[in-house]
């Protein structure tokens, strides 16, 4: 196996730019028009799966499933990898979260990783020989602007990131979106007689439950922030959460206002340089699985006596689970 390096996520300048630019052209409006079709008819089979009991666990049956199909599409894997995709990427979350893990536990999920690095690497042995037009195969196929070609450990830590960046972040907020839709049985009937306020309803839900609520930065150099002096090599913590909920800039903050000034000026994909790349896929598959279950159902509510918890993680803010009750639509 190769040797674990960093990639996108944390480094800077140059070396940042190169990982960015092997994916940057990828993640545009083309991406969006190949896959809408994929997606649509992955949330209509989820759905159809669940739709005669008039029950689900959304969280389970839906939320996570969704990000894993449309994940193994961009990447150009069969869709029967979803298990694999997303015990990596659970793993990749867990390991860099910080959180205790036994010793036990730690060697299963690292166990996890080297089974997904060692299958990433039979599939690049196939996009070098045969290019299928997915984001691996263009990584594969594409010159940085250094003129190095990526590497075996590079490709492995480009598909880990992409896996972990548009599975459990897709997830938490595809769950949280609709844990506040199945709360307000008026806000439903409001966004099935106005379709046209869906996008606004995502990026409400975005901003009031921000799916990664914390993100870690490496200071490279010295810096001040608010007059508070933090030295290089420090490791900062910052809050995406709180800078969606600032009373100085958001009116009201807590509450869902599809009417909002600015509504996609929201910290939830990050800011900068580090600006998530997958922004635009991930509001496409929320959007369209938000008016694929409208579509079908009618009166969707969280089922009685449940009790919601979420993940004990502190990057991404995930449900366990939500069950939900609901009636299918005519015909639906």
């Amino acid at each position: 196996m190769p040797r674990q390096v960093a990639t996108l996520v944390i480094t800077e300048g140059a070396e940042h730019r190169r990982y960015r630019d092997m994916v940057g052209s990828v993640f545009g409006i083309s991406i969006v028009k190949k896959l809408t079709p994929n997606i649509n008819e992955a949330a209509l089979g989820l759905i159809d799966a669940f739709i005669d009991r008039g029950e689900a666990d959304l969280h389970a049956e839906f939320c996570q499933q969704l990000p894993l199909i449309v994940m193994c599409d961009l990447l150009g894997w069969p869709r029967h990898n979803v298990d694999l995709l997303q015990r990596s990427a659970s793993a990749l979350g867990r390991l860099t979260a910080g959180g205790f893990e036994t010793p036990a536990t730690r060697i299963k999920l690292h166990q996890d990783q080297v089974e997904f690095h060692q299958y990433a690497l039979t599939q690049l042995d196939r996009v070098r020989k045969e290019p299928d037009g997915s984001v691996l195969s263009h990584i594969v196929h594409t010159t940085p602007a250094d003129g190095v070609p990526i590497n075996d450990a590079e490709f492995c830590a480009m598909a880990s990131i992409l896996n972990i960046g548009g599975n459990e972040t897709t997830v938490s907020g595809l769950g949280s979106m609709l844990y506040m839709l199945a709360s307000d049985p008026d806000q439903q009937e409001a966004l099935r007689r106005s379709p046209e306020l869906i996008p606004k309803f995502v990026e409400e839900a975005l901003r009031v439950e921000t799916p990664v609520p914390f993100v870690f930065r490496w200071l490279y150099e010295d810096a001040t922030v608010d007059g508070v002096d933090i030295p290089a090599g420090s490791t900062v913590m910052v809050s995406l959460a709180s800078s969606n909920r600032d009373q100085d800039v958001v009116g009201d903050p807590t509450q869902m206002d599809l009417s909002r000034k600015g509504i996609r000026n929201h910290f939830s994909f990050g800011l900068g340089v580090h600006y998530c790349l997958g922004a635009m896929l991930a509001r496409l598959e929320l959007q369209i699985a938000l008016e694929r279950l409208l579509d079908r159902t009618r009166d969707i509510r969280i089922a009685p006596g449940a009790s919601l918890r979420r993940e004990n993680m502190i990057t991404v803010r995930m449900l366990k689970s939500l069950p939900v009750v609901f009636t299918a639509a005519p015909n639906g």
